[in-house]
C-alpha cells in the first residue's frame, strides 16, 4: 500500500468518516483512478491500482488524482462522488436516509473554501450540513447527537509544513 505516494504533485488527503448510528468508522485516502471519465477504483483500492503492473503497462489510459489539494476542493463533481460514495457505505447504503452531516475541516480554510465543503455535502444528499474548524474528536465531543455521519479531512503535510 502507498502511503505517502504523491499524486500530480499532491500528497492525497486523510479523511475520515464516522456513522454514528451503524458505530461505522472509515478512514481513507482521498485517491480516485480515473480512466477517461469513468471512475476505476477509490481510496486505498486506487492507490494499489496505481503500483499495479498492470496499471504502470496502461499509464496513459489510467490517471490517479485527488479531488482535495491542501485540504481544499479542487474538483467539486469529483470530490461529490467521492464523498457520496463513502457516506453511502459508512450509512451501509440505506435508502431515501438523508443524513445529518458534520465536516471538521482544516482552520487555514477562508470562508469560501468551508462554503464549497457544506455545498459538496448538500450535493451528497445531506439533510443538514454543520462545517466545524476543529479537530474531530473535539468536534464528536461538542456535536449535537443529531448528527448521524461526522466526516474529518486531514490535509497531508508537504516539505515540512
Amino acid at each position: 500500500m502507498v502511503e505517502n505516494k504523491l499524486i500530480n504533485g499532491y500528497e492525497p488527503a486523510l479523511i475520515r468518516l464516522y456513522g454514528a448510528r451503524d458505530s461505522v468508522e472509515i478512514t481513507e485516502q482521498m485517491a480516485v483512478a480515473l480512466c477517461g471519465d469513468r471512475i476505476l477504483a477509490l481510496g486505498r483500492e486506487a492507490l494499489q491500482l496505481a503500483q499495479d503492473p498492470v496499471a504502470e503497462q496502461m499509464e496513459k489510459l489510467v490517471e490517479i488524482v485527488s479531488p482535495l489539494k491542501d485540504g481544499v476542493v479542487a474538483d467539486y463533481e469529483l470530490a461529490a462522488k467521492v464523498f457520496r460514495y463513502f457516506v453511502r457505505k459508512c450509512c451501509r447504503h440505506r435508502l431515501f436516509f438523508k443524513p445529518r452531516i458534520a465536516v471538521c475541516v482544516p482552520l487555514t480554510l477562508t470562508k469560501v473554501e468551508r462554503k464549497v465543503y457544506e455545498d459538496v455535502f448538500y450535493q451528497v444528499g445531506a439533510k443538514k450540513v454543520l462545517v466545524v474548524e476543529s479537530a474531530m474528536d473535539q468536534a464528536m465531543a461538542g456535536l449535537p447527537a443529531e448528527y448521524g455521519v461526522v466526516v474529518g479531512i486531514f490535509p497531508q503535510p508537504r516539505n515540512g509544513r
